[in-house]
């Protein structure tokens, strides 16, 4: 019997956020659907509420990380058209991560001080305890 241990790991990190005006509101509001992996962001997309995923371990789970990236909207949700999963090829555990991201709550990037969609990289390990 194999017995593994999940870890999870995020590559993003973010300032609080800041205060928005009302000229700063009426330019979001002109940024709405911007998203650019480009641009220079003044935070990255970071995860309030991912859940799902817990003990569910790919079947051919190995040393190497299986990375999951997509699209975090500007209201903080995924798009889950842009799930792109790499290190695994088990469809069972893709239909759970897929779940797990159709409802999970991510802190949009910012840009301007204003919310926009962003791709984002999970990175799951999988290790023997």
């Amino acid at each position: 019997m194999r017995v593994w241990t999940v870890g999870f790991l995020i590559l993003v990190w973010s300032p609080p956020a800041l205060a928005q005006t009302d000229s700063s509101r009426a330019a979001c509001r002109s940024m709405r659907g911007l998203q650019d992996s480009v641009l220079q962001v003044d935070a990255e997309p970071r995860p309030l509420r991912v859940r799902g995923l817990e003990g569910k371990v790919p079947a051919d789970a190995s040393a190497q990380p299986v990375t999951v990236r997509f699209v975090v909207r500007a209201d903080g949700t995924v798009d889950p058209a842009t799930l792109r999963v790499g290190g695994t090829a088990d469809a069972q555990w893709i239909r759970h991560v897929r779940r797990a991201l159709g409802s999970s709550r991510f802190v949009p990037a910012r840009h301007a001080g204003c919310p926009i969609g962003r791709w984002t990289t999970l990175t799951y390990t999988f290790a023997r305890p």
